[in-house]
């Protein structure tokens, strides 16, 4: 019994209970509190599209509802579910910190459910298929092993396909450079071959046998002059060579073809319009002067064949510069550069037929 303020004063409250009599309650209420402590937290922990309603109301709207089938979150499952993401982000993170260190940026690194598309590799700036990459490669790779001959051979089928037309001027250009280290070296090569000195031979035989210049005779062999060899020597030849050479002015380039196949291509410049007509020519002879820096200059003659109109000191030449080259000068005849023309000089024998076309 407690006191209180009554009608007549101070009185006794019948009425008041104890509160000891409540205290039973509070082993009930503090288990239920912490279980609905515990199941919120799963529910707003867990990243399966469980909202609550506070977040939802401040942010985006919710999403339309969808009847899922769903297991019932745990205390088990949403530890579980945070072990599985934090997994994914060290695997993450350490694709990107390989990339990087391969000079890749993490947006570029292929993971398992997102793969990249191939993108052409670039070669000098040119896009070519990954094919035509490794071939190219592979190329470099025989050159610096000398393997010329297997090199060129690659050259020359990469040259015909459809999809090495973007390297094609690069393709040509190396076919090129290896043809001429071949055939003016002591290396072999399919149309070269090896002649022993016989009792009685000389250069000028040689020549007339094998369709030669004395030039190319001497410079591969590196003799100094046609009367130094010697019985048992043996000397690199052409065998009976058929080069021809196409000159197409509107392209203003020059191709070589050795045994009907493409051996070079040159860059080249024309003299005054009207000054260079089409037709068909042959070698007629070969000079080698010196010019005003006694510079060594060589010249490449030609005559008219078949129904071409003659032309008089119509010839291949040095070009006096570079600049030259690409288009129409003042300069006479077909104008290439100095290096250009000293290997015409050495290669090409008389008889040796030259087209022009406009």
């Amino acid at each position: 019994m407690g006191l209180q303020r009554g009608t007549y004063g101070i009185e006794y409250d019948q009425n008041q209970k104890t509160s000891t009599g409540k205290l039973w309650l509070l082993p009930v209420i503090i288990p239920l509190v912490v279980i609905l402590l515990v199941v919120r937290g799963c529910l707003v922990g867990s990243s399966d599209g469980i909202y609550s309603s506070d977040d939802t109301s401040q942010h985006e709207p919710m999403p339309p509802e969808v009847e899922v089938q769903r297991e019932r979150p745990s205390i088990v499952s949403h530890f579980l579910h945070s072990w599985r993401n934090s997994l994914k982000g060290k695997a993450a993170s350490g694709e990107e910190l390989a990339a990087q260190d391969k000079g890749v940026s993490p947006d570029e690194v292929e993971l398992p459910e997102k793969k990249r598309e191939a993108e052409p590799v670039k070669v000098q700036n040119l896009k070519v298929s990954d094919e035509v990459a490794r071939l190219l490669k592979r190329v470099d790779e025989l050159e610096d092993g000398g393997e010329l001959v297997s090199a060129r051979m690659i050259l020359q089928k990469l040259r015909l396909r459809p999809d090495g037309a973007t390297v094609r001027s690069l393709v040509e250009k190396k076919i090129g450079e290896i043809n001429i280290k071949l055939i003016l070296s002591d290396k072999s090569m399919p149309g070269k071959l090896l002649h022993k000195i016989q009792s009685g031979d000389l250069v000028s035989k040689l020549i007339r046998r094998y369709k030669n210049t004395e030039e190319y005779i001497l410079r591969v062999n590196k003799i100094d002059r046609p009367e130094r060899i010697r019985i048992g020597q043996e000397l690199w030849v052409l065998d009976n060579p058929n080069f021809e050479l196409m000159i197409d002015k509107s392209d203003f380039k020059a191709v070589l073809l050795f045994n009907n196949r493409f051996f070079k291509v040159y860059i080249i410049g024309l003299g005054a319009v009207g000054t260079v007509p089409a037709g068909r020519y042959e070698v007629r002879s070969r000079t080698q002067s010196k010019d005003e820096f006694s510079h060594d200059r060589y010249s490449v003659l030609l005559k008219a064949a078949a129904e071409t109109p003659s032309v008089r000191k119509f010839g291949l030449n040095a070009a006096r510069s570079e600049s030259h080259l690409g288009r129409i000068s003042e300069e006479s005849g077909v104008m290439f550069s100095r290096s250009g023309v000293e290997e015409l000089y050495v290669l090409l024998p008389a008889g040796s037929m030259v087209t022009i076309v406009e």
